[in-house]
């Protein structure tokens, strides 16, 4: 029987549309007429099939929400201003993050075997808005050359 209400249901939207033929039609209305599984699963797809009643004043209603949700409201301007200040708050602590990390590397490497690092133990000027190259000495240079060589 499974295999026969199988074979019905997939021509059940078939028969509410009115494309099956006469004979497959009859066969599956005589079929309705002895399962109520597959009765109400027809009866479903001629639900859902039938046209939905639109209430009558449904558009003045749509078109006054829109007007309304496009006008600015107390509350709009308040989302945004939040949004703002969670934005400021953000961006002045990521900055602060950072200087503090930068500090760090800088103590780091004033703080290790300047012998090993070499003109690197300084605070890079020109980077940190210094005096430039000529502050270095010249074994300095020479050492900077060679590290760029490589």
């Amino acid at each position: 029987m499974m295999d026969r209400c199988d074979a019905i249901r997939d021509d059940l939207p078939l028969l509410a549309a009115g494309v099956l033929d006469a004979d497959r039609a009859r066969q599956v209305e005589q079929h309705l007429q002895v399962c109520e599984e597959c009765g109400e699963e027809q009866s479903l797809i001629v639900l859902l099939r039938s046209p939905i009643a639109v209430p009558a004043d449904l558009e003045g209603r749509l078109r006054n929400a829109v007007g309304r949700a496009s006008a600015p409201s107390a509350v709009r301007r308040w989302r945004t201003a939040a949004a703002a200040a969670v934005a400021v708050i953000v961006v002045g602590a990521s900055g602060l993050l950072v200087a503090q990390r930068r500090n760090e590397l800088a103590v780091d490497i004033a703080g290790s075997d300047a012998a090993v690092l070499g003109w690197a133990a300084r605070v890079d000027p020109v980077l940190h808005g210094g005096i430039g190259l000529d502050a270095l000495t010249d074994e300095e240079l020479e050492l900077l050359l060679a590290e760029m060589q490589t």
